[in-house]
């Protein structure tokens, strides 16, 4: 199958899906997810949907710090040859204020010991394999964009659009699997200057993997590149990751989740169910 084809038809299936995203805000509590490598070898479509609970998670936005629970953990993938389309998001975010450490800006409401409730981001991209599916490693272009969906005034994210691309590779050797990812992260203040910050996106994983069972540990995040203070609602987000999936066509993968920086979640569990077609 040749590059254009499939090119075209995954350009047809972003215009599709984009006009019926929701418009109206956007949570960035959590780095961009990695390249989902499954894609490369699929040949057709696969899901995930499952739910998250996180400890010591900052809503930077309204300077607090608490529990964020996250219902509707979904990501998908279509492959089409060469090229993937890939989405991915949450559908409902609950955040309990434990604790108050700046005062809220932006429009967000300050802590009234109420729950914040909102929707999550909604990601869309695509990726692109650079080489042949024969090579014994594979070479990928990735970009895409995170739709906000939020409410400003929960303070669980900022109204903006954020935009991103990135190269990766992955390789393996017999049961044993590494990968990585690096590009940039255009993403959108709340401020009038700066109106945005280019920000360095990263990850890295290494796993062990047969037909069954697979087990990683990996670590994804994104870093400001600017020699200044960081901006509230885009400061740098780092998680280390140990994640273990079972299952073939019908999978289970359960996540726990470490964060690397103040800004990022303390501790967190995801468990999420699959389906390979």
């Amino acid at each position: 199958m040749t590059i254009a084809p499939t090119v075209f038809r995954a350009c047809v299936f972003l215009l599709l899906v984009v006009p019926v995203l929701p418009e109206v805000g956007g949570a960035q509590l959590r780095p961009i997810e990695p390249i989902p490598w499954d894609a490369l070898t699929a040949d057709g479509p696969m899901v995930r949907f499952g739910a998250g609970y996180h400890v010591r998670a900052r809503a930077a936005l309204a300077g607090t710090q608490g529990e964020l629970t996250e219902f509707g953990v979904y990501a998908g993938t279509w492959t089409f040859g060469r090229v993937a389309v890939e989405v991915g998001g949450v559908v409902l975010r609950v955040f309990s204020d434990d604790s108050v450490y700046a005062p809220p800006i932006a429009d967000a409401r300050p802590s009234t010991g109420k729950r914040r409730v909102d929707t999550g981001e909604q990601r869309l991209g695509t990726i692109v394999r650079l080489n042949s599916p024969s090579s014994p490693a594979d070479l990928v272009l990735r970009f895409g964009t995170r739709l906000p969906t939020t409410d400003n005034v929960q303070g669980l994210g900022r109204d903006q659009t954020d935009f991103f691309g990135s190269f990766g590779g992955r390789a393996g050797w017999g049961v044993v699997e590494v990968a990585g990812e690096v590009g940039i992260a255009i993403l959108s203040t709340r401020l009038s200057r700066p109106e945005q910050v280019d920000a360095l996106l990263y990850a890295a994983r290494m796993g062990w993997w047969n037909s069954r069972f697979r087990l990683w540990v990996e670590t994804v995040g994104h870093h400001d590149t600017r020699h200044a203070a960081e901006l509230r609602g885009i400061e740098d987000l780092a998680e280390a990751r140990l994640v273990g999936e079972f299952g073939d066509r019908r999978r289970i993968r359960v996540t726990l989740v470490r964060g690397l920086t103040r800004e990022s979640v303390g501790l967190g569990v995801v468990v999420e169910g699959g389906v390979r077609f």
